[in-house]
């Protein structure tokens, strides 16, 4: 399990999530945030922010799961992490899939972060803008 800083203001709509790049690559191996408010949550927006460059050519994943799964798609699919330059901010999806619906985090679930490669030397921030349900 990732060891991460969270920022979390409670029922203010939104989290933060410091992104430090890994070796492994296995389920949420970025970052896994247990849903913070203890009750289902409509994902309205997500940001990835990096402030450095990952050493290792590799595609970052954001999305939600029941446990660290990896290679969950639903927010952020394929971000190139050795070509996101530092100071750069890109936005995820807030549609999961051609219906247009938004991305539930249910109250037990997780955001999870995670890479096809390594992703060292890697470092960012993770915004995730919610509603409640």
């Amino acid at each position: 399990m990732a060891a991460n800083t969270i920022t979390v203001t409670q029922g203010k709509g939104w989290a933060t999530v410091d992104l430090v790049g890994v070796l492994a690559h296995t389920g949420g191996d970025i970052a896994n945030v247990l849903n913070p408010e203890g009750e289902p949550l409509i994902i309205t927006r997500v940001v990835v922010y990096s402030t450095h460059v990952s050493d290792g050519a590799a595609n970052l994943n954001v999305g939600v799961g029941t446990t660290a799964e990896h290679d969950q798609t639903e927010l952020v699919s394929a971000l190139d992490v050795v070509a996101l330059t530092a100071g750069t901010a890109v936005n995820g999806y807030a549609c999961g899939d051609a219906a247009d619906a938004l991305v539930i985090w249910p109250t037990s679930g997780y955001v999870v972060v995670n890479a096809s490669a390594s992703t060292v030397g890697f470092t960012g921030r993770l915004h995730i803008e919610y509603i409640h349900a």
